[in-house]
């Protein structure tokens, strides 16, 4: 407080100096040096009187208000220190996240990419295996329709063979030739009752 006092001592003097010569002025004749001097002191003295009541009474509520003062901005600053560590907490908190998250995003995607490759495969395997069964369906089918066809030519080929059997035979038998194969199967026939009968 001794120090603020004696850092306003030099201000305070310009102040009474000028309105010692402002009060000079305005008088009608000009004062001495010794005159402007005396009220200056006279100024200057008051002046001090007043800054040393002043102190005197109110020094203690400066000094409180000083220290309040003072308190006040040590408690702001540490809490805007809590703060930014705080804020550094959560910061710090956050880019280790969005780390993580980048870790996560790179093994989803080499996930996704190796159960592609996986369902990929499996559809080969199974496009493959579809594409062996309708081949072997196919060749089944192929080899029926080829039996089929074959058993339809025999058929065809037998039948054919009959019918050019029996034009041949009848182009060659005669009717008396007829009627003795007629006798002789009856006779057959007759031969076989009789030995059922006896």
């Amino acid at each position: 407080m001794n120090r603020w006092i004696t850092q306003s001592l030099p201000i305070l003097a310009l102040l009474a100096l000028s309105t010692g010569a402002m009060a000079a002025g305005g008088e009608a004749h000009h004062a001495t040096f010794a005159e402007v001097g005396s009220k200056i002191g006279f100024h200057a003295f008051n002046l001090l009187i007043l800054i040393a009541l002043i102190v005197w009474l109110a020094g203690g509520k400066i000094k409180d208000a000083l220290a309040s003062r003072s308190t006040g901005i040590r408690v702001e600053l540490e809490s805007a220190a809590k703060a930014k560590a705080d804020a550094k907490e959560r910061f710090d908190a956050l880019q280790a996240r969005l780390d993580s998250l980048d870790a996560q995003i790179t093994g989803m995607r080499a996930e996704a990419e190796a159960a592609a490759e996986l369902e990929r495969a499996a559809i080969e395997a199974r496009a493959e295996r579809d594409a062996a069964m309708l081949r072997e369906n196919a060749q089944r089918s192929i080899r029926d329709e080829a039996t089929r066809a074959r058993a339809e030519l025999r058929r065809e080929a037998v039948g054919l063979a009959i019918e050019l059997a029996g034009q041949q035979l009848r182009s060659q038998i005669t009717t008396e030739r007829q009627a003795g194969l007629t006798n002789q199967f009856l006779a057959s026939v007759d031969n076989s009752n009789g030995a059922n009968n006896g």
